[in-house]
């Protein structure tokens, strides 16, 4: 009987919404028609209300099926015209409606709660067509809550299965997909070397022919046969090889097609596997704005639609407490007081709205409300007392670079701190999940009249479409739905509008920066091949942005993974993928462009022949125990133009340097053989290597290493908490 009453609850959870929304629309749709109309209106919500008392009857929800026959007798005295649906009665309906959701909430097992015990009990199931019998006989026949399948058609079956091993699994296909590139890349190799060996057979099979003839009337003796012999030998051994590796090749190529289509099952069965209604994780909402509402004494209409769209659990999740900042903001921050709303002409009643919807593949959020709106002036007055900025970049800023200083950690223009909101840590928290999940962060407001704030995010994260592009020999990844085109356009065609360069873009003018500038290296110049320059158009809220890059290098599917440890630079990072070939790859922050000031204050682009570029590219070596943060330290340093060398510990980076000087040193402290500080020790006690820069990176904050590391003879000590990509780059370049 649970197992019976868990699936009637999960067939509930869809059914009682729908009623309740079609009862919302009903009582809108009523007031202002003809009375056929409004009729047709009040029969199809007391139908509603009626199959809903039956549905909560069958599934044990006595005070919802209460509520439910109340509203149903309600209907029928409107429609015998024994009372009037004005407009306090459909208040009262609303009420009501909400007061079901509360309830049906409340009763709602919580997330992550261990199932009960199921018996080895038979369960007893209605018969076909036959109804849960009504406590009380005299009471009319509810509707079934979930109808029986037909004879015939098999009944789904289902199994709960617990959330970490689905993580688990899904840890797991991400690692096949990365295997399953690899394996395309060995096919590629495979057939590439099988058209080379039958061509090697070709002119192997031609360069005998002519050969054979001569060795044989040439008279040279017994050792012409062996010639021959050997000859006929090595062109049949060739030629089984041949055959061998043509076989193994169309092998090779059946295993990967095979690996492909299974991965692809296995992902989307896995896909599918985790995803749920949004309704499961945002059900709560609306009762949370109502709750919030009335302990600021204010009155708000919560509207929230789109809840039966579906999206990855772990998706929802992340964005949840986000979700739940943004609104708690628009109640607080948003939604005036009665009296001063009705000061300024507005309805006492507030609107704060949650939408979700599906676009470009993904998960479109969106929190709204009439309010107050962002007042600008006040955010340049916080952030010039915070220091964020300067009175004269105040002065200066417009809308857009202001409304970004609302994500900023701690930043807030509430002048009392609540326990709802005016500690800064809502929005900040916000623009970081999004980052993490690789979607983007609008903001668009208007003084009096609003705030609309919209969260794009992908539906799953099991796998992205990526743009892979390349900057100073380094490859990196875009998420391509954030991407609205890729160009190749004449580098004379880029104009300057006010000093910034630009393009034409279906008859936008886009403002262009490098590459270099977003990634805050300072550095606009882009290579080139030719006299063509690529360009990445962006989509920047309502408008686009363009990013130059020295080219591209293709698209393809990804498993995107999270990278800890970034520092104040994680922004720039939306974590790290295995490419093709095995390498690591930066996955950059689809939300990047809409927060770098380098969109408002480029500093120009520089187009360079790539074969025209003499200059050496300065040597790193990179001394860490860490792999991961080889890795990363790596593929930042090349991304600026540095050439990288790595070692795992001191005693190996000292052999190093020894057998091919660096021009840099940036080395980590605690590791095994030889640590930071003895690397420090012998590399300025040899006269051959003493004049190379050390930068000690490490997450040791105390005073005394930092004086010892320095006394030692390192020329700067970076702690790892504090660790800023653009403060290293600065001294590296300050020291090279």
């Amino acid at each position: 009987m649970i197992a019976l009453r868990q699936r009637l609850l999960e067939v509930f959870e869809t059914e009682y919404q729908e009623h309740l929304e079609a009862i919302r629309k009903r009582i809108a749709s009523a007031d202002g028609l003809d009375a056929a109309l409004a009729s047709a209106d009040l029969t199809e919500a007391t139908r509603c209300a009626h199959s809903l008392k039956g549905a909560a009857r069958a599934v044990g929800l006595e005070d919802v099926e209460q509520l439910a026959h109340g509203l149903e007798s309600l209907f029928n005295k409107v429609q015998s015209g024994e009372t009037e649906l004005g407009t306090d009665l459909k208040q009262q309906v609303l009420d009501v409606l909400d007061e079901i959701e509360d309830r049906v909430v409340e009763a709602r097992p919580e997330e992550g709660a261990e199932p009960a015990a199921e018996t080895d009990e038979p369960e007893v199931e209605p018969s076909p067509g036959e109804e849960p019998a009504a406590r009380d006989s005299g009471e009319e026949t509810a509707e079934p809550a979930a109808q029986v399948e037909p004879p015939g058609r098999a009944r789904p079956s289902s199994v709960r299965v617990d959330a970490g091993n689905l993580d688990r699994l899904l840890k797991s296909a991400g690692e096949l997909h990365a295997d399953m590139l690899s394996q395309g890349l060995g096919s590629q190799e495979v057939r590439a070397i099988s058209g080379e060996m039958a061509v090697l057979e070709m002119n192997w099979s031609r360069l005998w022919k002519r050969l054979g003839p001569g060795v044989r009337q040439g008279g040279i003796g017994p050792g012409a046969a062996r010639i021959l012999e050997a000859g006929e030998s090595f062109g049949s051994h060739m030629k089984g090889v041949s055959r061998r590796l043509k076989t193994a090749t169309q092998s090779q190529e059946r295993c990967a097609r095979s690996l492909r289509h299974h991965l692809d099952d296995l992902e989307s069965r896995v896909k599918a596997a985790r995803m749920v209604p949004v309704e499961s994780v945002f059900g709560g909402f609306r009762k949370m704005v109502r709750d919030l509402a009335g302990s600021e004494g204010k009155q708000v209409e919560a509207t929230i639609d789109g809840l039966d769209c579906e999206a990855d659990r772990i998706v929802l999740q992340r964005i949840k407490d986000p979700v739940m900042h943004m609104l708690r903001n628009a109640v607080s921050h948003g939604i005036e007081p009665p009296e001063e709303r009705q000061a300024e002409g507005k309805q006492a009643k507030g609107r704060v709205g949650l939408h979700v919807s599906t676009e470009r593949n993904g998960l479109l959020i969106t929190v709204e409300d009439d309010g107050r709106g962002i007042d600008f002036g006040q955010i340049a007055e916080k952030a010039v007392h915070r220091g964020l900025i300067s009175r004269d970049q105040a002065d200066v800023a417009n809308e857009q670079s202001l409304s970004q200083l609302l994500f900023e950690p701690g930043f807030s223009t509430a002048e009392v701190v609540t326990t709802i909101s005016g500690r800064g840590v809502g929005l900040s928290v916000a623009r970081e999940t999004v980052a993490g999940l690789q979607g983007t962060l609008n903001v668009n407001t208007a003084p009096g009249k609003g705030t609309r704030i919209e969260a794009w995010l992908p539906i799953s994260v099991l796998s992205r479409r990526l743009l892979l592009i390349s900057y100073q020999g380094q490859t990196y990844a875009l998420s391509c739905d954030s991407v609205a085109k890729v160009l190749r356009i004449a580098v004379k065609d880029i104009v300057k509008i006010e000093g910034r360069p630009a393009i034409s873009y279906k008859g936008e003018t886009v403002p262009v920066v490098s590459i270099g500038e977003i990634l805050k290296s300072g550095d606009s110049v882009v290579m080139t091949d030719t006299d063509s320059a690529y360009i990445v158009v962006f989509r920047n809220g309502g408008g686009h942005v363009g990013m130059a890059v020295d080219g591209f290098v293709g698209v393809n599917d990804f498993v995107v993974r999270t990278i800890e440890g970034l520092g104040d630079g994680k922004r720039s990072w939306a974590g790290a993928i295995t490419s093709e070939d095995g390498a690591p790859c930066l996955v950059l922050n689809s939300d990047l462009l809409s927060t770098s000031e380098a969109v408002s204050h480029s500093a120009g682009l520089v187009f360079r022949n790539k074969e025209k570029q003499e200059d050496r590219a300065k040597v790193v070596l990179v001394v860490d125990d860490s792999i991961t943060t080889r890795t990363l330290e790596k593929s930042i340093l090349e991304a600026h133009g540095y050439k990288v060398r790595l070692s795992v510990d001191g005693r190996d980076a000292i052999n190093q340097l020894r057998a091919e000087p660096a021009d840099i040193v940036v080395s980590d402290i605690e590791m095994p053989h030889l640590n930071g500080f003895d690397l420090v020790r012998s590399i300025k006690r040899d006269s051959r290597l003493a004049g190379i820069p050390v930068i000690l990176v490490t997450s040791r904050d105390d005073p005394a290493d930092r004086t010892r590391g320095l006394e030692l003879g390192a020329e700067a000590y970076v702690v790892k908490q504090r660790f800023d990509q653009a403060d290293l780059l600065q001294t590296i370049k300050q020291m090279v």
